[in-house]
């Protein structure tokens, strides 16, 4: 069974661009997350960016298509897709890079394990969404469409006025936090269109009230049209303003909270995915929970939490519907989990040699220590049986980093 498995960010989607670490270590983790638990009998096919080639060992059993331009690029992922039995795409929505690459391979006789391209488009548009979601309207943020290139300024001011400040900024194809930010006041309208528009390519972009709350997302398998819910995940998220980036910095399962029932959530999220037509696989979808549960988007593909969500998963959902067995989601309720990425900067390289390093950092290391300049940045994860427990490894992670620091 020969299934070709595309990661963006490590696949050759910036070959032509410097490569963004915290983007790439999260593709990575994805990746190899998904690599690892699928059949050891199906042949596995990936594109590797040429300047990741010396990770290649993490790569076991797998002889990766090293890229080295654009024409390499188009070339192999053609290839692969023609040539494949099934395939899966993890890609970003913004500039519709993941709509575009999933149409191409639509025309192929290879079967999408992901979201097919109508309903990436849907998604992919975070207005759009919020239409296809109307009749869930009582747990959508008041949200209003502007566009920068032809509004004046004073409907704009119009708007975040109505919504009462702070709102929300965020370009209508954003993905991973890029371009979003909190406009505190009027004054900061500008700046805040100002980040927008080196983010995203559109000129639309979305204003939107502001949910005080706890970040998660739902992770979902859609097969033949049955949903299964599987967990419900903490987001670890900083939400920035107009000189900080908003920031994505790993999250943890399972999100407990006693005050709210779990299986609501659960249903709105089933609510959600059931009014787009296409999405199938793994889906995430985004909520803060406030007063209530707000939806922010869906993510029509393999999202970061996956990470987590596989360490507790009891068997491959993957392997069972490339298989054609019944999906039968099992999860580990015992096991917490805690997933983030991790920054070496200004150690001395020598910590490596040090036993400790390897007792606290490479045994929880899912990706490579990928170098950047003079910094490596990795992806991490803590497996307990709290929460508690997790947050202590990752003090003494920190507190070990921190003593091996070049002053």
């Amino acid at each position: 069974m020969n299934i070709f498995i595309f990661e963006y960010l490590t696949g050759g989607g910036f070959i032509n661009d410097k490569l963004p670490p915290s983007l790439v270590c999260e593709g990575a983790a994805m990746l190899l997350t998904l690599i690892k638990g699928l059949n050891p009998d199906f042949d596995v096919k990936i594109l590797l960016d040429y300047r990741l080639a010396g990770y290649k060992e993490f790569f076991k059993n797998i002889s990766p298509k090293i890229i080295k331009n654009t024409s390499d690029f188009n070339e192999n992922f053609k290839d692969y897709i023609n040539n494949s039995d099934y395939y899966l795409i993890i890609a970003p929505e913004f500039n519709n890079i993941l709509r575009d690459l999933t149409l191409e391979a639509e025309n192929s006789s290879a079967i999408n394990l992901g979201c097919n391209s109508y309903s990436i488009e849907k998604t992919g548009n975070k207005f759009e969404t919020f239409k296809k979601l109307f009749h869930l309207k009582k747990y959508l943020p008041a949200t209003l469409k502007a566009n920068h290139s032809n509004a004046k300024i004073s409907e704009i001011y119009k708007f975040c006025k109505d919504l009462g400040y702070p709102v929300v900024f965020k370009p209508i194809d954003g993905v991973g936090g890029g371009g979003i930010s909190l406009i505190r006041n009027k004054d900061e309208i500008n700046p805040g269109i100002k980040k927008i528009k080196i983010n995203s390519n559109e000129n639309e972009f979305i204003i939107q009230e502001y949910i005080k709350g706890n970040d998660v997302s739902v992770s979902l398998f859609i097969d033949n049209n049955v949903i299964h819910p599987l967990t419900l995940n903490g987001q670890l998220i900083t939400l920035g303003d107009i000189t900080n980036e908003t920031k994505y910095n790993g999250g943890y399962i399972p999100f407990n909270n006693r005050d709210f029932n779990h299986d609501d959530i659960f249903k709105i999220a089933i609510d959600c995915v059931s009014s787009i037509t296409g999405l199938n696989g793994y889906v995430g979808i985004d909520f803060v929970i406030g007063e209530k549960p707000s939806i922010i988007e869906i993510n029509p593909r393999l999202t970061t939490s996956y990470i987590g969500v596989r360490e507790l998963l009891k068997s491959d959902l993957y392997t069972q519907k490339i298989i054609g067995t019944i999906i039968k989601p099992e999860i580990d309720t015992h096991k917490n989990v805690y997933f983030t990425r991790l920054e070496l900067r200004n150690v001395h390289h020598r910590i490596i040699e040090k036993s400790e390093f390897n007792k606290l950092i490479l045994s929880n290391l899912i990706t490579p220590f990928f170098k950047f300049k003079d910094n490596y940045s990795g992806f991490i994860l803590l497996k307990s049986k709290s929460f508690k427990k997790n947050l202590k490894k990752l003090t003494r992670i920190k507190n070990f980093i921190l003593k091996n620091k070049i002053n």
